[in-house]
């Protein structure tokens, strides 16, 4: 048998290869330094630079694509994503109705921008802008959420659940904004989404689930 024809899949990755991801590594701390920069920047600039840097980054690392790339399979984590959003969402809003007890819940959406507000000021807007607003937010958090502070945990050796629950809290106070309410579902979505980050390493799915969650909550 031509053993040409069937490479030995046990054999080391080439050295080039390990060179590239050691590379890649290395630059993690440079990246975390430009997105502190790009931070001070004024919001939207802010978030527009954090792509940028975060993209070119993650290309060099091949993050953006799954090695046996299927559309349906995608497609399907993608539904998986939504679905699952969806499914925190709802019990979350009643596990949160029964703790607050009717009392917490107001206090606490009173003191920021409650979430029934949020939507009121996308919907105000051109169709065309609260898409790109959407679209923009949701590559930008699963960017920094998701993957970057996921992979850069993981070079220092933090643990995986620990890692998770980080770019989680993280992620909640990213909503702090919607108040109590806000703050707890995007913990627990922050929890899933990073459980799926580790289990398919597909970025797209991500992105068009939370997109599609988005969508629905807006609109519903």
């Amino acid at each position: 048998m031509d053993k040409s024809k069937h490479p030995d899949l046990t054999s080391p990755r080439p050295p080039h290869l390990n060179d590239s991801r050691q590379n890649s590594a290395d630059k993690a701390p440079f990246v975390a330094a430009l997105l502190f920069l790009a931070f001070l920047l004024p919001q939207n600039i802010a978030k527009l630079a954090s792509i940028l840097v975060l993209t070119i980054y993650f290309c060099q690392k091949r993050f953006f694509f799954v090695a046996d790339w299927q559309v349906l399979r995608t497609l399907l984590l993608t539904g998986i994503v939504g679905a699952g959003l969806l499914t925190i969402s709802i019990l979350w809003q009643g596990l949160f109705a029964i703790l607050s007890n009717g009392f917490l819940a107001g206090q606490f959406l009173s003191q920021g921008q409650s979430l029934t507000l949020l939507k009121a000021q996308l919907l105000a807007l051109p169709w065309f802008e609260t898409l790109a607003l959407l679209v923009l937010s949701v590559i930008y958090e699963e960017f920094v959420f998701r993957v970057f502070i996921l992979e850069t945990l993981g070079q220092i050796r933090v643990a995986t659940m620990i890692a998770v629950a980080l770019a989680a809290l993280a992620f909640a106070l990213l909503h702090s904004q919607l108040g109590l309410h806000g703050v707890g579902l995007a913990f627990f979505s922050g929890i899933f989404l990073g459980a799926v980050w580790y289990r398919f390493r597909n970025i797209v799915s991500l992105m068009l689930g939370h997109l599609l969650y988005n969508l629905i909550i807006l609109y519903n």
